[in-house]
């Protein structure tokens, strides 16, 4: 084996769809996102080491932490490499450091980006054999369920399939159909693409505002109630509108 492995998966970007495939929603009603990843990565660096430990730094946010081979414990820094660490339990030693073209919390999916590109590094490391989907659904496990983040399905499935997709999610999984376009066409299309950072930090819980908080809150009473409900309904219909965008696209 190679003394380094490296690793990288790109950042998307969504145009249409974006929140739909978030659940409940997407359980409940269908989801569709229309995304395109760019030549933007979260990079993962593997180092074989000697020694029985185990080494995981990531550059970005400048935190260093190391251990004997094991089990991993959570505690709120580097929690993302610990668990996908977790997740192969290597038993030689290593040191593992990630780093990316975009700052944390950008709004391109970077955490997932990040996750995926993690597992491919140490799916090598491992010798354990996964398929593009298999990585998608362990990068959705591990965020979503493992440490408990909150968000949807399309972040994940972007960064493994890479390209322009149409992705479709349900109670029965998610469907992702590669989009073709001419060569002449695409190039028109990028020439028109333009993406700009504005140096804010982008937080999902924003965004999904009830979704999110419908798990968090017992609101009680019956003012409270109706007010609710309206607030569901036009969260729903704005949903229903990025869904269609996206299928008509």
């Amino acid at each position: 084996m190679s003394e380094f492995i490296l690793s990288r998966a790109p950042f998307r970007i969504s145009f249409g769809g974006g929140g739909t495939d978030v659940p409940p929603y997407c359980w409940e009603h269908g989801g569709a996102v229309v995304s395109m990843t760019v030549s933007l990565y979260a990079r993962t660096v593997l180092r074989v080491l000697k020694e029985r430990k185990m080494v995981l730094r990531s550059l970005d946010l400048g935190l260093e932490w190391s251990s004997g081979l094991g089990k991993a414990e959570y505690d709120g820094q580097l929690d993302l490499l610990k668990a996908a660490v977790n997740e192969f339990s290597p038993r030689k030693g290593f040191e593992l450091t990630t780093h990316s073209d975009l700052p944390p919390s950008s709004g391109m999916g970077t955490s997932s980006s990040l996750t995926v590109s993690l597992i491919g590094c140490l799916a090598e490391f491992t010798g354990r054999k996964l398929g593009t989907e298999e990585i998608a659904e362990m990068a959705y496990h591990l965020e979503r369920e493992e440490l408990g983040q909150e968000g949807g399905y399309q972040d994940q499935y972007a960064a493994a399939f890479g390209g322009l997709n149409f992705m479709e999610f349900g109670r029965k999984g998610v469907r992702v159909e590669p989009l073709s376009l001419r060569p002449e066409t695409m190039e028109l299309f990028l020439e028109h693409l333009c993406l700009f950072s504005t140096g804010e930090i982008f937080l999902p819980e924003e965004l999904r505002g009830l979704a999110a908080r419908r798990r968090r809150e017992k609101r009680k009473g019956i003012h409270r109630e109706m007010v609710e409900r309206m607030e569901e309904r036009e969260y729903l219909s704005h949903l229903h509108s990025l869904k269609r965008m996206a299928v008509e696209m």
